[in-house]
């Protein structure tokens, strides 16, 4: 199911969304709340992965200094 981001102000809204059976199928639609527990948690709001495993993307202002000093100090801060 997709809905605009606009159409959900709020968490009860979410939960009286209806959903549907797919694979065009119809069926009686259920209550988004009575099928799924719904509710705000903090979380990361980019996570990388490389090959499965997690990674930590880092993002440095190179202007004015050599590639080679830069990677130098990156590599520095991460064994830090």
């Amino acid at each position: 199911m997709q809905t605009p981001q606009r159409d959900i102000a709020t968490i009860g809204v979410l939960q009286n969304m209806p959903i549907t059976a797919g694979g065009g199928t119809g069926g009686t639609p259920q209550l988004l709340g009575g099928l799924a527990t719904v509710q705000r948690t903090a979380s990361d709001a980019l996570v990388s992965h490389y090959n499965v495993r997690p990674v930590i993307d880092i993002y440095a202002a190179v202007q004015g200094r050599d590639l080679g000093a830069v990677a130098a100090d990156i590599r520095a801060a991460m064994h830090d």
